[in-house]
């Protein structure tokens, strides 16, 4: 950089204000800046590339988290308060989530707000958002954190709001749509709950059903 400084600029910055010029970039990009921060993988999660700008921006509480998680996983879980259930999509139907997932979720949230503490500028911030983070990975804050995500629209759903089209059959990885008689992409807002018990392959033959088809 001071042999371009040399060469470009005239007459020559000196030395101090080059450092300093380097030095705000880097508090700008660092402090405020859309930052790629970690990528976490999971293995029923998958991965989420995690952006420290809003891990540090949100409120340190157990809303803030709440909020946090919904951006990382909200789009993966849904919680149904008559069922007292949480759900998860499985790529191909809204399932029960019985390996606590979304608890696993809501523990990596946090712990990626610590990760994201360590790109502030200021050495007093980065300690007390570290710390604060570390005291949020109790089993009473996870839960607490979760407890208030149920109530955010990205997470909160009705029993209403699946299974409502009969037409739609799931099956693994993929949706029979029976109203066109054709496969569609299996998609989360089709709130699908029942799959069946056969995965979907386009060159399957069934010899049995075609001759009942020509016999009926």
């Amino acid at each position: 950089l001071r042999l371009i400084n040399l060469e470009v600029c005239r007459p020559p910055l000196p030395d101090a204000e080059l450092v300093e010029l380097v030095a705000s970039a880097c508090r700008e990009e660092y402090g405020t800046g859309p930052d790629l921060l970690a990528r976490i993988e999971d293995r029923d999660l998958g991965t989420v590339e995690v952006t420290g700008k809003f891990l540090r921006e949100l409120p340190m509480t157990e809303a803030g988290n709440a909020e946090c998680f919904t951006e990382l996983y909200g789009g993966r879980f849904r919680h149904v308060p008559e069922w007292r259930m949480w759900l998860k999509w499985n790529g191909s139907i809204w399932a029960e989530d019985k390996s606590q997932a979304h608890k696993r979720g809501m523990l990596m949230t946090v712990r990626a707000r610590g990760m994201a503490a360590q790109l502030l500028p200021d050495a007093e911030q980065r300690r007390l958002l570290a710390s604060w983070a570390r005291q949020h990975e109790t089993n009473a804050k996870i839960n607490g954190a979760l407890q208030l995500s149920t109530v955010l629209p990205s997470v909160s759903a009705m029993p209403e709001q699946f299974d409502l089209d009969p037409w739609l059959v799931a099956m693994e990885g993929r949706t029979w749509d029976l109203s066109r008689n054709r496969p569609k992409k299996a998609e989360m807002g089709d709130y699908i709950t029942r799959v069946l018990g056969a995965k979907y392959d386009a060159m399957a033959e069934c010899p049995i059903w075609e001759k009942t088809l020509q016999e009926v």
